[in-house]
């Protein structure tokens, strides 16, 4: 799918620290040479950015945009149909290798919607996430399915997508499931950062979704401050560019009918 293309490659564009690291050492590497001068300038540049980038709060603030981009429902309206908890929490490669669940930085994700499953026992439960997953491996949706019944939650409440690769298809192959009618409520649990895009892509496919954002990275106030925490900085330049990326790519290939969706 070209989408899928164009989102791993500005995926890769954007992965900062790769970049920096590059040009760290193609400047470091001119200096030995006749283009010394050229090293110089692309070390100076390298530097400027790796200022900009890491140390001040300009990522911060692109990630504190997209979480309080939809706030947290203080409780789910009665007329909900039930809840829906998108992938992307588990490490596939090392749970595939160990052969039990292991989450990502996303972990949160899983951990925020089970306690949500006890509060609100009378709503089913469908879980999306397939992964990139091989010939002969565990889906995401498995290792979720085993994290539930460990941890208490009823498996008769639970159905599973296990196809979908990324969120558009989290979306079109949950609906194919589901097959909800237009007036049907079902509430949406992901990572307060994915929160737009997912909604975007959903409503996109004919849901008609509740927000409910959780596992949230920043603070949520857009305060000045000198981050001393490289890879705090790197971490939230790639996330929040991630779903920028995402929202981009989505909205140009018609994936989503609005580039930014905002709470109704």
């Amino acid at each position: 799918m070209l989408y899928d293309l164009l989102y791993n490659v500005f995926s890769y564009i954007i992965n900062f620290d790769v970049i920096l690291f590059v040009l760290i050492m193609l400047g470091v590497n001119l200096l030995a040479t006749r283009w010394s001068s050229l090293g110089r300038r692309i070390l100076f540049v390298t530097e400027f950015v790796l200022v900009i980038m890491v140390f001040l709060p300009f990522g911060q603030w692109s990630a504190t945009f997209l979480e309080n981009r939809f706030p947290q429902p203080t409780q789910i309206t009665a007329d909900a149909k039930g809840l829906i908890l998108l992938g992307g929490s588990i490490d596939m490669p090392v749970s595939n290798a160990r052969k039990m669940a292991s989450y990502n930085q996303a972990g949160g994700r899983m951990i925020q919607f089970i306690e949500l499953a006890f509060q609100y026992p009378h709503l089913p439960i469908l879980f999306s996430g397939g992964g990139h997953q091989l010939v002969g491996k565990e889906t995401e949706a498995s290792f979720a399915k085993d994290a539930f019944e460990r941890l208490g939650v009823d498996i008769k409440r639970i159905t599973l997508e296990d196809k979908s690769k990324n969120t558009i298809e989290n979306a079109q192959f949950s609906y194919e499931i589901i097959k909800p009618n237009p007036e049907d409520k079902w509430v949406l649990v992901t990572s307060a950062i994915h929160m737009p895009r997912a909604v975007a892509l959903f409503k996109k496919a004919g849901w008609n979704v509740i927000p409910y954002p959780i596992d949230y990275h920043t603070r949520g106030d857009y305060s000045w401050s000198f981050n001393l925490s490289i890879y705090r900085g790197f971490h939230a330049w790639w996330n929040s560019m991630r779903e920028w990326a995402g929202l981009i790519t989505g909205y140009l290939f018609g994936y989503t009918n609005e580039f930014l969706p905002k709470p109704e």
